[in-house]
């Protein structure tokens, strides 16, 4: 799962990380993880949930693994064919899941984001 970002010593603003797909059984496809959700600012932008990736059939993978959740500032790495999952790039955006004959990691999401603007009256 991401980790939590926040401003500030007791957290004036903070979002939760985004949670983990699911691993694919041999007879199912596997789901995507939710986004992670901000709290304590004026706007609260939660990210996009990941997408689900191929079943595994008897060590034979029906499709790529899943995408990653999009962000405000892009889209999450896209669904891996064969091998390790793809990092993501854009702040926010997650790692998708990988796909192979066993089990392989999915790519790392990228770093959260905390905006704060300063108005002067």
């Amino acid at each position: 799962n991401g980790a939590r970002s926040s401003f500030g010593t007791t957290s004036f603003l903070s979002a939760s990380g985004g949670t983990g797909g699911q691993i694919a059984q041999a007879t199912s496809p596997s789901s995507g993880g939710a986004g992670g959700v901000g709290s304590g600012g004026n706007v609260n932008i939660s990210g996009g949930g990941g997408v689900g990736g191929g079943a595994n059939s008897g060590g034979s993978p029906t499709g790529p693994g899943g995408a990653g959740g999009n962000s405000f500032y892009g889209g999450g790495a896209p669904g891996q064919a064969s091998g390790t999952g793809n990092s993501a790039g854009n702040y926010g955006g997650g790692g998708s899941g990988g796909q192979g004959a066993a089990a392989v990691p999915g790519g790392k999401g990228a770093d959260g984001i905390v905006i704060v603007e300063e108005h002067y009256a």
